[in-house]
């Protein structure tokens, strides 16, 4: 996955770029009402070609990281749910299983999402491939 952005900070071999976000807000009907804080990315790339402060640059980021992170945020939640509401039907009744599977739904998305951010942070998922 390719995406552009603004380099807004260097440290050595690391450049933090500013992107905006594209496939949210293409078709998103109230975009133009949006804080344009939403409308920003911010993502830790590979500084290999000595980007600067400033440079508008090409970042790429490999495409299967970005599905298996979308599959674990979306899919493995709605699995989860599935799972919880079978356990809870039998357990508790069906009035009861509709809570529960909906508390693990939003639970696991909130989780996972949160987990996966924290390791985004730690890790390397991006790099600079041109300077425009």
């Amino acid at each position: 996955m390719k995406q552009f952005g603004t380099v807004v900070e260097t440290d050595g071999k690391m450049a933090r770029v500013e992107c905006d976000r594209q496939s949210a807000c293409d078709m998103c009907e109230n975009a133009e009402h949006c804080v344009e804080k939403c409308k920003k990315v911010y993502t830790n790339a590979l500084n290999t070609l000595g980007a600067e402060t400033g440079d508008l640059v090409e970042i790429e980021t490999e495409t299967s990281r970005v599905l298996v992170s979308a599959l674990i945020v979306f899919l493995l939640p709605v699995l989860l749910a599935i799972g919880a509401n079978f356990i809870a039907n039998r357990m508790f009744g069906e009035g009861v299983s509709v809570l529960i599977t909906f508390a693990v739904l939003v639970g696991s998305v909130v989780l996972f999402s949160f987990l996966l951010n924290r390791r985004a942070k730690k890790r390397v998922v991006s790099r600079i491939v041109r300077i425009l």
